[in-house]
């Protein structure tokens, strides 16, 4: 019960300790934006990588590699899924 008192004070030191800083973010990404005069825009990358990650590839390659690429994922981590997006992303600029 002890432990479990700990735990839930510690849960409202580090809620007030991280709303200071959310605060202090939001000055500063202001701050800025104001100092430099422009807004951050994702990369228009991220529209036709989602799909990628979202269906770990299913869609854009052929099966074959999608079971290989799957294999991968499961044998190394989630690492494969940057490094093949990195290497469709290399293709294509070709």
């Amino acid at each position: 019960m002890i432990a479990c008192a700990c735990f839930i004070d510690m849960c409202y030191i580090y809620r007030s300790l991280f709303d200071r800083l959310l605060l202090y973010l939001q000055v500063l990404l202001q701050a800025c934006v104001i100092f430099t005069g422009a807004n951050y825009e994702p990369p228009l990358t991220n529209v036709f990588t989602m799909q990628w990650f979202l269906t770990l590839f299913a869609t854009c390659l052929p099966k074959h590699i999608v079971l290989r690429v799957w294999d991968s994922i499961l044998l190394e981590g989630s690492e494969i899924l940057l490094r093949t997006a990195l290497a469709i992303w290399g293709k294509l600029t070709k």
